[in-house]
């Protein structure tokens, strides 16, 4: 049964983690330039960059399109690849190439939201607008606020609104109390409503970073 936040929703397949990256896959690592780098990844994907992506959106309870991240994050990783090391874990260089292509979009968006620039492309947001209903015009607004929650409110909303958890459940999984996780969401629900957040008394705002410690 469809649910409306599909697009949001970590797909079973992964529920266990991303797929295993071949023993030789750094050789894709290997070209004559980024560009050529970069081809070969777009073809093929031969490190799982896509699937890692969806992992890491949902670890960090990120409110950005998918295909956003995965086409950046390959960007970054063909750009990086001069810097890898035989010796480095591969999954490590790729998920901090994620991280990186994640930051970049959340603070391009933070500085387009801020000088007021008009959306590029309306269906980099259709996703929000598909799951939670916010209007297209309010999108990235929202998702800025929203991504510049602490952490711990964002997982909250995403375990509560978006994987259907009860806040019960929530607190016995150790993301905190039934009071403080409804209040984080409340927070949440209301940081995508206005676009902007409303504050609140929770003693993590005094030591988390929104998204980008999260």
């Amino acid at each position: 049964m469809s649910s409306p936040f599909d697009e949001l929703l970590l797909p079973r397949s992964l529920r266990d983690g991303p797929p295993a990256v071949a023993s030789d896959a750094a050789k894709w690592l290997n070209g004559a330039s980024a560009r050529d780098i970069l081809d070969k990844l777009i073809r093929d994907d031969p490190l799982g960059i896509e699937p890692r992506c969806a992992l890491r959106l949902h670890e960090r309870a990120i409110l950005i399109g998918r295909e956003r991240v995965v086409m950046r994050a390959m960007a970054q990783v063909a750009y990086r690849a001069k810097d890898y090391r035989a010796w480095q874990p591969l999954d490590a260089f790729v998920r901090v190439n994620i991280d990186r292509a994640i930051d970049g979009l959340i603070e391009r968006d933070r500085e387009d939201e801020r000088a007021r620039l008009p959306h590029e492309d309306d269906e980099a947001w259709g996703f929000l607008t598909r799951a939670l209903g916010v209007g297209a015009d309010q999108a990235r607004r929202a998702a800025v606020a929203f991504n510049d929650l602490p952490p711990v409110v964002r997982r909250a909303f995403w375990r509560t609104v978006v994987e259907g958890a009860s806040e019960a459940r929530c607190a016995a999984e150790g993301l905190g109390t039934v009071t403080q996780i409804h209040k984080r969401v409340t927070r949440a629900v209301q940081t995508l409503s206005f676009g902007r957040d409303p504050g609140g008394d929770d003693p993590h705002d005094l030591h988390d970073g929104g998204a980008s410690r999260g």
